[in-house]
């Protein structure tokens, strides 16, 4: 079946743009707080950790609502106010101010990009759902690669100001193209499930979500203090880069993944992928003990690296969805997306916190990627053990579950 359809190309440009965003913002307060605001570290952890929270906290919601409503307008609701804060921080004057307005963010966020998975597991040919899903993560994955790259190439030439509006000018673009989409209408059930643990969250996707959680705090780091670990290291003009080459890792794993997701055991290359994760972040921890090198040098190690964060995380996003998918049913993907989401968004939240605590302890952020790998290493052996337990086994090769009844 055809998957390139006019509503996927929508919402895959609408994912671009609502991450672009996302992105903009998160590279962005960082500097803005510590040179505009002259905020402490463990105050500019607590402002990127507070948008995490707001969308931990919402995504189980959202998934309950988008399972039991017509899927469209949460999704565009929630967008539109992603939109509009984004552009609000250009008059956030003080810390407090932007802590609510992440939250607020955070809230948003979380709603939408629950609705934006349920909704194209709703567009995809089920039989290749992986291989869709890898596709419409590219789209996180570019914006993830160019947003960056975007705002701090421009951060010396325009005003934090303008950087802010024109990242909520680019979410906007993604908004217009989100209200083309033509959402499949749902038969709706005669009643609506009851707010139960059950319906918020994929109960047999505990253990995994769990093991994305752990892995997700080391790339929480790296999303929130790789700029300002790259300024410490004397790699500060080339802090764009490594995002860049992250996205080319993304990219190519994103689609490669997710087909070989439709094809193999998951859970394989789930496993396979932790064990890159423990070693891309001991490396990745070790860069201020490599400054005795040549420059060069430790630029090449710091683009490989990079590239290594991309390929872990462009396989697990595709490999766990496609796993969480599987261990429920089609009247359920709200949950699933939530589920996945959570645990990941979850590990974000964690890693921007500790990492700005470790950060101001130590004065050094490679304290906080060491304890990243170590996560990491936890999450390998959880879920390798989850993997050897008969009462959890899961059909890695049927095909997904349809509605019941």
């Amino acid at each position: 079946m055809k998957l390139f359809t006019r509503d996927f190309l929508c919402i895959c440009v609408a994912n671009f743009m609502l991450f672009f965003g996302f992105y903009a913002v998160l590279t962005l307060l960082p500097f803005y707080m510590k040179d505009e605001l002259e905020a402490s570290q463990q105050m500019i952890g607590f402002a990127l950790t507070a948008m995490t929270l707001a969308s931990v906290t919402i995504r189980p919601i959202g998934g309950y609502i988008y399972d039991n409503i017509q899927r469209r307008p949460l999704y565009l609701g929630a967008y539109l106010l992603f939109v509009l804060v984004t552009g609000g921080f250009a008059w956030a004057s003080f810390s407090a101010l932007i802590i609510v307005m992440r939250m607020v963010q955070g809230a948003a966020f979380g709603t939408a990009t629950v609705g934006g998975y349920a909704i194209v597991a709703d567009l995809l040919p089920q039989e290749r759902i992986g291989e869709g899903v890898g596709y419409y993560g590219l789209a996180n994955t570019l914006a993830m690669c160019l947003s960056p790259m975007c705002v701090l190439s421009l951060k010396n030439t325009l005003d934090y100001q303008w950087l802010f509006l024109l990242a909520s000018l680019v979410s906007a673009i993604g908004l217009f193209s989100a209200f083309l989409i033509q959402v499949p209408k749902r038969e709706m059930p005669k009643r609506r499930s009851l707010l139960t643990l059950d319906n918020l969250f994929v109960l047999k996707g505990f253990v995994p979500a769990l093991c994305f959680l752990l892995a997700a705090i080391p790339y929480g780091m790296t999303t929130a203090y790789m700029a300002l670990y790259a300024r410490d290291l004397g790699l500060g003009a080339e802090a764009g880069l490594f995002f860049t080459s992250m996205g080319i890792g993304l990219g190519v794993s994103r689609v490669f993944g997710g087909k070989i997701a439709d094809k193999v055991d998951v859970r394989k290359l789930i496993t396979a992928a932790f064990i890159l994760c423990v070693f891309t972040y001991l490396m990745i921890a070790s860069f201020q003990q490599l400054g005795a090198l040549p420059l060069s040098f430790l630029l090449a190690i710091y683009l490989f690296s990079a590239m290594l964060v991309g390929v872990v995380y462009g396989t697990l996003h595709p490999s766990i969805n496609k796993l969480m998918l599987m261990l429920t049913t089609a009247d359920h993907r709200g949950a699933a997306s939530s589920t996945y989401l959570t645990g990941f968004d979850l590990g974000i939240g964690v890693g921007m916190l500790v990492g700005g605590l470790l950060a101001g302890c130590f004065s050094s952020y490679g304290a906080g990627y060491l304890l990243g790998a170590v996560t990491t290493f936890v999450a390998l052996v959880v879920f390798w053990v989850w993997t050897r337990m008969d009462s959890t086994r899961v059909s890695t090769h049927s095909p997904l579950r349809e509605r019941k009844g």
